[in-house]
C-alpha cells in the first residue's frame, strides 16, 4: 500500500500545475477596425454641422430700384412761392384809416350824416364844437321845399386849419353847394386837434341837408 502522504502531495502538485499553465479567460475585445470606424463616424457626425455652416453661401440680396416720385410728391418738393414784401407808405405820409360813421346830427341842424376818415377818433366833444361853429356860419340861399343833399370833404390839421376842401357829392343846385362850402371856410380855423390824437389830420365827410 502506497504512502497516503505521497498521494496527497501528487494531487496538490497536479492542481498547482493546472492553475499555473491553464490559460486565463480573456475578455472579448472588439476588433480595432470596428472601434476606429465607430470613432470616425462619431467625429464625422460632430463635425458635420460645422462643415455645413462653413460651406453655406449667403444668398445675394435683392436690390430694389428707386421709384420715381409721383406728380403729387413733385409738387410738394417744389419750393414755395415767395410772396413779395408789402410796400409800406413812405414816412411822413398819413396811413389810410377805415371810415367810421358817427350818429346823425339833430333835426334842427342843416347836417346829415358825418363820416370820419379816421377810425381812432373817440373825441365826440370835438365834433360837437366843429358842427356848432359851422352851423353858426351856415346860410341857406335856396328857398324851396325840395330835399337837397350835398357832401363836403375836408381835412382838419393838427393846428385846426382846414385843407383839401372839395364838393364830394353835389346836390344839383350850385348855390346850395357853394353855401355849404362857404360855411366851412368861414369856420376856419377850428380848435386844435386833441394832443393825444396820433394821426396827422382828421378827414371828414360832412353832409348838408335841406
Amino acid at each position: 500500500m502506497r504512502n497516503p502522504y505521497f498521494i496527497s502531495f501528487a494531487i496538490h502538485f497536479v492542481l498547482i500545475l493546472t492553475l499555473v499553465f491553464w490559460p486565463a479567460a480573456k475578455k472579448p475585445v472588439l476588433p480595432p477596425s470596428q472601434t476606429i470606424q465607430i470613432r470616425f463616424r462619431a467625429a464625422a457626425q460632430a463635425a458635420l454641422p460645422e462643415a455645413k455652416a462653413e460651406t453655406e453661401i449667403p444668398k445675394p440680396k435683392k436690390i430694389e430700384k428707386p421709384v420715381p416720385p409721383g406728380p403729387k410728391l413733385v409738387e410738394k418738393l417744389k419750393e414755395p412761392k415767395k410772396t413779395p414784401p408789402k410796400k409800406e407808405p413812405p414816412k411822413g405820409e398819413p396811413k389810410e384809416q377805415p371810415k367810421q360813421t358817427t350818429s346823425p346830427a339833430p333835426a334842427q341842424t342843416p347836417f346829415g350824416e358825418t363820416v370820419l376818415e379816421n377810425a381812432n377818433f373817440p373825441y365826440s366833444y370835438y365834433l360837437e364844437q366843429m358842427l356848432n361853429k359851422i352851423d353858426q356860419a351856415w346860410e341857406n340861399p335856396v328857398r324851396s321845399d325840395l330835399p337837397l343833399s350835398t357832401v363836403i370833404y375836408f381835412r382838419i390839421q393838427k393846428n385846426g386849419s382846414v385843407t383839401d376842401l372839395q364838393i364830394e357829392a353835389p346836390s344839383g343846385f350850385s348855390s346850395f353847394d357853394n353855401a355849404c362850402r362857404r360855411a366851412i371856410l368861414s369856420s376856419d380855423p377850428f380848435p386844435p386837434l386833441p394832443s393825444d390824437f396820433i394821426d396827422l389830420y382828421l378827414g371828414i365827410h360832412l353832409e348838408f341837408k335841406q
